[in-house]
């Protein structure tokens, strides 16, 4: 449990009242408030009580505490007010708020314990009455930096009016805001409204606005004049905007993931795909412009170098590169080319075989066979490897 603050302290005894035993720190304390300083002798008092209080009521670090005292004697009263700090922390406490909560909000503005507890109310009251619990509001709280001067009417409800036209239900709007705090920044909440307008108008439906939402926030706090130039792009594609497809394919436009579309289109032209085969992929799954080139190359190596599957192929199952390599291509193909060999099927293809659930995989590969070809199973698993050079990583002899 933390400390109360001792209110008769002067400057020169600092480092006892702390009880830190660190003359360091001492000397950094009092190095700005020397007895040649100009200010007044209650001003150094001022400072050395907040940072008395600071340490032993909030858990801060003397360092930080003397960062802040520097910076907020002169507007915080800690030598006269501080049972008004008392009352916010016990009122904190009652919420729910531990220490570490408290040391965090504290350690960036102690401000917060002078704000009207009134206010504070409301606004937990509100996010309350919204789905949050006593156990959540602290992190989600303790984590924003500026709730404190966050207004309710100017800002939150906002936010919140905003959400709920897009979303189905409570639960997730208090699952938006908790990722989304910081959009009751200006201009990021004027951003989401406008891009969220954009996407109305041009008749996206609400449960895909909901969707991009949930799965992609960083979307809709881009600018809006680089909202509407993605748009027009993936409009010019050819992208349904009705589609789950059309909500990639934005994230996938976005300025931030440039340098990685580049560096994918460039592997695929590697490979021997054309500008119209990494464009056709691209429609079909978005998300093949944001892999990881070590990802994509190994893949790619898989499935065209050793299984000899054709560019038109991967073109029309895009959506295979990402799957696991190791967990789900290489051992269905292993089992595939097992049952080849055996005679056992004449031939197959991975555009059918790889996009199969497990379950129907292993009932229509594995158990069907079970008694002609019982291996198959260790083969799935990698536990028999009767064609090593089948599955090896790509880049391994």
């Amino acid at each position: 449990m933390l400390g109360s603050i001792s209110r008769r302290v002067c400057f020169s005894n600092l480092g006892t009242l702390l009880k830190l035993g660190n003359n360091q720190l001492s000397h950094m304390v009092a190095k700005p408030f020397s007895s040649s300083s100009l200010a007044p002798k209650n001003d150094e008092l001022q400072r050395s009580v907040m940072v008395s209080y600071l340490v032993n009521t909030c858990g801060l670090s003397p360092e930080r505490a003397v960062v802040l005292a520097n910076r907020n004697w002169r507007r915080l009263r800690f030598d006269s007010h501080s049972a008004k700090a008392d009352s916010t922390i016990t009122f904190l406490r009652t919420h729910g708020f531990g220490d570490a909560d408290i040391s965090r909000i504290v350690s960036f503005d102690p401000g917060v314990l002078f704000c009207a507890k009134k206010t504070l109310l409301r606004k937990f009251d509100f996010f309350y009455s919204i789905g949050f619990t006593k156990k959540d509001l602290p992190k989600f709280i303790s984590c924003q930096h500026r709730f404190w001067v966050w207004g309710l009417n100017g800002r939150i409800l906002p936010l919140y009016s905003i959400l709920k036209e897009v979303l189905r239900s409570e639960n997730e709007i208090v699952y938006v805001m908790k990722r989304l705090s910081f959009l009751v920044r200006i201009p990021l909440l004027t951003y989401i409204s406008v891009n969220v307008a954009l996407l109305k108008e041009n008749g996206v439906p609400t449960s895909k606005i909901g969707y991009l939402l949930r799965n992609s926030p960083a979307n809709l706090l881009m600018d809006p004049d680089e909202f509407r130039r993605i748009m027009d792009e993936v409009k010019a594609l050819g992208f349904n905007l009705s589609t789950y497809t059309f909500m990639s394919a934005i994230t996938a436009l976005g300025s931030r993931y440039r340098t990685t579309r580049k560096r994918c289109c460039s592997i695929y032209k590697e490979y021997g795909f054309s500008e119209n085969d990494v464009r056709t992929a691209f429609r079909k799954w978005p998300q093949s412009m944001l892999m990881s080139e070590n990802k994509l190359r190994d893949t790619l190596d898989f499935l065209m170098n050793r299984m000899g599957c054709e560019v038109g192929t991967i073109v029309r199952i895009a959506n295979v590169l990402s799957y696991d390599l190791e967990g789900r291509i290489i051992p269905r193909c292993s089992v595939m080319q097992v049952l080849v060999r055996k005679g056992l099927i004449k031939d197959w293809a991975a555009n059918t075989v790889l996009p199969l659930t497990e379950e129907c995989f292993l009932k229509k590969y594995i158990a069907k066979y079970d008694d002609i070809a019982p291996e198959l199973l260790s083969v799935y698993h990698r536990k028999f490897d009767p064609f090593k050079e089948i599955y090896s990583p790509a880049g391994e002899n």
